[in-house]
């Protein structure tokens, strides 16, 4: 606040001074004049510090002759305020003190409170900065609901609960993505019932002192988990065009009381950046169905080929996942490795019919050229338009028939500079290739199969993607199998 505003401390005891006819001066620790009179050279002479002392449940002060004055701190700076001083020398402290006193007690108390709303002004700032960023790290609703963010929002508000709501509009539903305090994982419910779904249907916020005494709050939810709502605050989710996609909530102020209007302009601001972070992830994952689709396509498109080795890359995409779970690798590791377990064998469009349904075994030129594959899935992939989090994967999709001994093809690299997506498909794709019928042969007995798998270890294969692959085999293939001809059928990948 400027010091020239009517409302800053030093003004305010100003004008105390002059309404009571006083004269003054204010002065800085160092004793240099900030107002008033006379100069400071007087004033380094005479000046003594005097402090009020509280005394039988009030304020009093001990004037020295002549003198009044006192030390006190005005928005966490110290302040020497020095007035009113009589004519003559007159002992006039115990009338003037006694008026003093509240005057600046009062502004204390005013600085006080300033600092103290200064503060958590501050720290709420802090944190919807804070929030910000992270939501800005964001880029699905998977992480979103992972994420501690919707707590950290709560405990900030000193509520007890909060959730994230959006709205089906096919289904004409709010359902949570977050749900705060709520045991089982997805609560639903029509967007015409409800203190959320009020607030989804006008757009309105809402700030509620007891939800019980309230027509449109929906108990059913309460009934569910046992829970007992009281105060809410619930503010809508909008895009930029002004359309309504979901509420954010919180519920029961811890303290008791009702959300207030700090709480109100805090949730709004941390509701503000959850739109753009879910906007944001709706868009992504909407471009991502794109690219999915469209790679899809292609490995479809590339299956049909021949009928004899239809389904082969949608059942190297399923092991190869089976895998990454086993190796407990990230969603986005995954995710990855799905991409290039569907693009893997994108090069065989460029592989002559005769050659790539020859009935009999390959002749050496023959083989040359079915392995040309791998440089052209490379070339072909390289050539996409691959999201910014796909950079290098024409190296892990046509990195398959590497060898870990470094005889593998195209590249010859071997151990660890091999991709891991890359000997991760490596196991999946002889896997599908040796247990499915080709022009040239029957397929191979599973026992057989696993028995050729493990012999290439160290050789062929890494054998930690071994040994994740036999978990997963056991896991989840293995009755597949043993159920007869179906259980090569791909799961949805």
């Amino acid at each position: 606040m400027a010091p020239g505003s009517s409302s800053h401390p030093d003004r305010r005891f100003m004008a105390f001074a002059k309404k009571r006819g006083w004269r003054y001066a204010v002065l800085g620790l160092d004793l240099s004049l900030k107002e008033g009179l006379p100069s400071r050279g007087v004033w380094r002479g005479i000046l003594r510090d005097i402090s009020p002392v509280r005394k039988d449940g009030g304020l009093s002060v001990t004037w020295p002759k002549g003198k009044t004055g006192a030390t006190v701190s005005l928005g966490g700076q110290g302040w020497l305020i020095i007035g009113p001083f009589g004519r003559g020398e007159k002992e006039s402290g115990a009338a003037s003190g006694a008026d003093l006193i509240p005057a600046m007690a009062g502004m204390l108390a005013d600085a006080t409170e300033i600092r103290e709303r200064l503060t958590a002004a501050t720290a709420t700032l802090d944190a919807v900065l804070r929030l910000g960023r992270a939501f800005a790290d964001i880029k699905d609703l998977k992480e979103l609901i992972a994420s501690t963010l919707v707590p950290e929002l709560v405990n900030l508000l000193k509520a007890d609960r909060g959730s994230v709501f959006l709205i089906d509009e096919e289904k004409k539903e709010l359902f949570s993505v977050v749900a705060m305090g709520v045991e089982f994982r997805e609560i639903r419910f029509p967007t015409d019932r409800g203190l959320s779904g009020f607030v989804a249907r006008t757009g309105r916020k809402l700030n509620i002192k007891d939800a019980y005494e309230d027509s449109r709050f929906n108990p059913e939810v309460d009934r569910k988990t046992g829970y007992r709502t009281k105060t809410v605050l619930a503010v809508p989710m909008t895009d930029p065009q002004g359309h309504r996609f979901g509420v954010v909530q919180v519920i029961n102020k811890l303290d008791g009381k009702a959300f207030g209007r700090d709480d109100e302009e805090l949730l709004m601001a941390f509701t503000a950046e959850a739109s753009t972070a879910i906007i944001n992830a709706r868009l992504v994952e909407e471009q991502r169905e794109l690219f999915d689709s469209a790679i899809s396509a292609m490995a479809a498109a590339l299956d049909a080929r021949d009928q004899l080795t239809a389904g082969h890359t949608q059942r190297v995409t399923e092991y190869g996942l089976g895998i990454g779970r086993s190796l407990s690798l990230a969603p986005r590791q995954l995710r990855r490795l799905r991409t290039a377990a569907m693009l893997h064998d994108l090069g065989k469009i460029g592989t002559p019919d005769a050659v790539l349904k020859k009935p009999g075994s390959l002749t050496p030129e023959e083989f040359e050229i079915i392995k040309r594959h791998a440089a052209y899935t490379r070339t072909i992939v390289h050539n996409l338009r691959l999201p910014a989090d796909m950079t290098g994967l024409e190296l892990e999709s046509s990195g398959h028939h590497e060898r870990m001994d470094g005889s593998g093809y195209p590249d010859g690299v071997k151990g660890d500079r091999i991709p891991l997506v890359s000997r991760i498909l490596a196991v999946a794709d002889v896997f599908d290739a040796i247990t499915s019928k080709r022009h040239y042969r029957e397929a191979m007995p599973i026992e057989q199969a696993l028995d050729t798998i493990r012999k290439g270890s160290g050789s062929h294969f890494d054998p930690r993607i071994i040994e994740a692959f036999l978990r997963y085999f056991e896991a989840e293939l293995r009755p597949r199998f043993a159920a007869g001809t179906d259980a090569q059928r791909p799961a949805a990948a």
